[in-house]
Parts: C-alpha cells; sequence; structure tokens
C-alpha cells in the first residue's frame, strides 16, 4: 500500500525564504516528489495536520487546494494497486500527472492520424518525411 502526504520541502527554500509545496508518495520505502507549484514560509507550514496555517493570507484557498491533491492521489493510487501488483512510486506519479507512458513512435503516429483526419495535408506530409527518417 503506498502512502500520500503533503510536506514542505524546506531543503528547496529559495532566497525570500520560501520553500515549496510538494505530495510526496511513498511505496516500499521509495518516495516520489510532485511540486504543487505553491511556496509559503516555514512558519506558514503546519507539518503536523499537512496544512498551511491561519496566519497565510490564503491559507483557506491552499487548505481546499491541499486536501483535493491529496484526495486525488490517493484516489489514483487505490485504483492502481487494485488493477496492477507491481506498482511503483513512478508509476503512481506518472499517473497522477497525467503521463501515459507511451513511446515516443506511438505518440507521433497518433498526430500523424490526427494531421490525415483534420485534412492538415501540408503538415501530414511534413511530419511523414521526418518519421520515415527517425
Amino acid at each position: 500500500m503506498s502512502t500520500s502526504k503533503i510536506v514542505l520541502r524546506t531543503q528547496k527554500t529559495n532566497k525570500q525564504g520560501l520553500a515549496p509545496l510538494c505530495l510526496r508518495i511513498t511505496k516500499d520505502r521509495k518516495t516520489q516528489f510532485i511540486f504543487l507549484n505553491y511556496r509559503i514560509h516555514k512558519d506558514d507550514w503546519n507539518p503536523v495536520k499537512m496544512r498551511v496555517r491561519k496566519e497565510h493570507p490564503n491559507s483557506r484557498e491552499l487548505n481546499v487546494f491541499i486536501k483535493q491533491k491529496l484526495a486525488d492521489a490517493e484516489a489514483r493510487s487505490l485504483e492502481l494497486e487494485t488493477t496492477d501488483q507491481g506498482v511503483r512510486p513512478q508509476k503512481i506519479k506518472n499517473l497522477i500527472l497525467g503521463r501515459s507512458g507511451e513511446s515516443f513512435f506511438k505518440f507521433f503516429e497518433r498526430q500523424i492520424q490526427l494531421l490525415e483526419h483534420n485534412k492538415q495535408f501540408a503538415y501530414l506530409d511534413k511530419a511523414n518525411a521526418v518519421y520515415s527518417k527517425l
């Protein structure tokens, strides 16, 4: 079973003294971090409750955002663990971030089919030339 937790990465503090909020996914003692694109001061973070303190100007909005991200991560993790036995934290992270894990060539083939479907023949010729050279 994997665990998800919101942490403040104080090791990554910038010059203004702000540290990034991260979603930490742990499975079999291996961890992956997903940065949430928010930075707060160390004094505004409650590590026990995994919440932003009320003194922070946007505490309510940030706490709602944190709850949503945590619930989404736990749901995706549970979904993946029920369907797949060999789950790694990297696979859970890719699912949360929406990365499909398909190869570049499969992606390129889908794009060529999309160009063909949209009847963009000038781009289609260029794409086919590039694909054949690769």
